[in-house]
């Protein structure tokens, strides 16, 4: 599993109440109801958890090999488990506020999953 760092503070990060039927695990990102979200907290299967749905600053992993440049839409590769700015096959969910460079292995995004986006 993919983790995140949420590096926006918390009075404006946004965050959902979501039981999930697996076990959930702090930091984690994990596609839930065709939304990219983040564990809070670690919970167990069945047992209600808080997911952020929304941050200014959140760095997410992405493949070396790939540059980024910031304001470009990016999207959640749940196969490979990175971000990228491939659309096809992919669940958009933010854009990139900081570059990347192409050996870079971590991108900071704005997680947006507003429900007109």
């Amino acid at each position: 599993m993919a983790t995140a760092t949420n590096l926006t503070d918390s009075v404006r990060t946004k965050t959902l109440k979501y039981t999930h039927t697996a076990a959930t695990v702090k930091n984690t990102i994990y596609l839930l109801a065709g939304r990219v979200m983040v564990a809070l907290n670690d919970a167990a299967a069945s047992v209600a958890n808080i997911f952020i749905h929304g941050a200014e600053r959140i760095e997410m992993p992405k493949a070396a090999g790939t540059a980024i440049t910031a304001g470009a839409t990016m999207y959640w590769d749940a196969t490979n488990a990175v971000i990228t700015a491939t659309v096809t096959g992919n669940t958009k969910c933010g854009i990139a506020v900081e570059d990347a460079a192409s050996a870079a292995t971590t991108v900071v995004i704005e997680l947006d999953n507003a429900v007109n986006y």
